[in-house]
């Protein structure tokens, strides 16, 4: 029995960095010494996430004071007018249905 060859950790990263690179065009991690260095780099990306999805980001406002009352909104209309939709078009009241389930689910993620 022969033993297994040892892992290259530096090969692996090299390889996995170009794979990134090719893939998505993101080569910030290139100079990356260490994990420390590409957790550095996440963490930064993480904190600047945070603070765009704050309450009193711009979006955040934006969020609250028109996207959640229209998405609401539309929902109340879906539910009302589905069964009048069913009458006018074929399908109409599944499309408002489908449509209304999907704003729905939209509603509990932030």
């Amino acid at each position: 029995m022969s033993e297994a060859e040892p892992i290259n950790f530096d090969s692996l990263w090299a390889k996995a960095l170009k794979d990134l690179k090719m893939k998505t065009g993101i080569d910030r991690f290139v100079n990356c010494q260490s994990g420390d260095d590409s957790l550095f780099i996440v963490d930064g990306k993480m904190q600047r996430f945070k603070k765009i999805r704050a309450e009193d980001s711009k979006w955040g406002k934006l969020r609250n004071k028109y996207a959640k009352p229209s998405v609401d909104t539309i929902i109340n209309f879906v539910g009302t007018t589905g069964d009048a939709a069913s009458h006018t078009m074929p399908g109409g009241k599944a499309i408002l249905v489908g449509f209304g389930v999907l704003l729905t689910s939209t509603k509990s993620v932030t």
